[in-house]
C-alpha cells in the first residue's frame, strides 16, 4: 500500500465507524494525537477514543478536502468533520445539534502502516456549536481558587426558610465526574419535591459544593428519600464531606426605581409604585 492509500483506508474506517479496521491501519505502537485526545494514544486507547466520539456523534463523518504526500512516507490531509450530537459527551446530555469542524492531520507511514497521526483543529469549536461555554481560567491564583458553577431556579418569589449546604472532596477526577452526574439526577428529583425553591452548585476541581433553597427547614429531609441520593451514598466511597441545613438570620429584598434611582429595601405584594410615582420592577425570585 502506498502512504496515500493507507491514509484513505484510515479515513474510510472512521466513516464506517469500524474501530478494528481503523486500528489495523496502525503499526505496532503507532500513536494518535490531537488537541482533545491528548498526545500519544496507542492500541486500546485509540479504540476507546474513537468509540467515545461515535457514541456522542453516531453519524460522524469526514470529508477529505486535500491530500498531499511528501518525502519519506509523510502525508498531510485537510478535512471537514460533520456530525450531530445525539449521544452524551463528557457526561452531558445530548443537544441534538449539528457540528462542522475543519482540521488537518499529519501522518508518518512506514511499511504500509501508520507510525503516527498528529491532528490539529480548534478544540473549542465543537463545544461552541453545541451551545457550551468554553472558559479558559487558572485553577488558582494565590489564595483564590477558580472553577465552574451551575444552577436551577423554580422561579418562585418566595423567601427561603432554609438552605441545605453540602461540601464534598472527591478522591479522584473520576469520582468527581461520577458525583457530578449523580448530582444532576438528584436535583432533577428535587425539582418535584414540595418546598424546593432552587439550587446552586460550585465545582472547584475535586471540591464540589451545593446550596439548595427550601421553604422551611423540614423540606430538605425529602432528599433522603431520593433514589439518586441513596444510589450516590451507596456507590461513592472514600471521600470527605459535610452535609448541613441553615436557616436565615436576616433577609432583605431590594429593588431600584428605574426612574429616580431610589433603592426600596422592602416591598409588599400590593406596593408596586415608588414614592416618585414610577412603577417598580417586578421582584425577582430569591434563588
Amino acid at each position: 500500500m502506498t502512504p496515500i492509500n493507507v491514509v484513505h483506508a484510515y479515513t474510510e474506517a472512521w466513516n464506517r465507524r469500524d474501530s478494528l479496521a481503523l486500528l489495523a491501519t496502525f503499526a505496532d505502537g503507532g500513536t494518535y494525537s490531537d488537541p482533545s485526545a491528548g498526545q500519544g494514544l496507542t492500541g486500546d486507547a485509540i479504540v476507546a477514543y474513537v468509540q467515545g466520539l461515535w457514541a456522542a456523534f453516531p453519524n460522524l463523518s469526514f470529508d477529505t478536502v486535500s491530500v498531499v504526500e511528501t518525502a519519506d512516507g509523510r502525508v498531510a490531509t485537510e478535512w471537514m468533520m460533520r456530525g450531530t450530537n445525539y449521544g452524551s459527551m463528557n457526561g452531558l446530555p445530548p443537544t441534538n445539534l449539528p457540528v462542522e469542524l475543519p482540521g488537518a492531520d499529519f501522518f508518518q507511514v512506514e511499511n504500509g502502516k501508520i507510525r503516527s497521526v498528529q491532528g490539529y483543529f480548534d478544540s473549542g469549536a465543537v463545544p461552541r456549536q453545541l451551545g457550551l461555554r468554553v472558559i479558559v481560567q487558572p485553577t488558582a491564583i494565590g489564595p483564590f481558587q477558580f472553577g465552574t458553577s451551575n444552577g436551577v431556579s423554580m422561579g418562585r418569589p418566595v423567601a427561603p426558610g432554609a438552605f441545605s449546604i453540602t461540601w464534598l472532596e472527591a478522591k479522584s477526577e473520576e469520582q468527581a465526574q461520577q458525583v457530578r452526574e449523580l448530582g444532576r439526577e438528584i436535583v432533577t428529583e428535587m425539582m418535584e419535591m414540595e418546598g424546593f425553591l432552587g439550587f446552586k452548585g460550585l465545582d472547584l476541581g475535586n471540591q464540589l459544593i451545593t446550596i439548595s433553597a427550601w421553604e422551611s427547614p423540614d423540606h430538605p429531609r425529602r432528599i433522603m428519600r431520593s433514589k439518586a441520593h441513596q444510589q450516590g451514598v451507596a456507590q461513592i466511597t472514600g471521600h470527605t464531606g459535610l452535609v448541613s441545613v441553615w436557616t436565615p438570620l436576616r433577609m432583605t429584598t431590594t429593588v431600584q426605581c428605574q426612574a429616580c434611582g431610589k433603592f426600596i429595601t422592602s416591598q409588599s405584594d400590593a406596593d408596586h409604585t415608588c414614592s416618585c410615582g414610577a412603577e417598580l420592577p417586578t421582584l425577582a425570585s430569591y434563588w
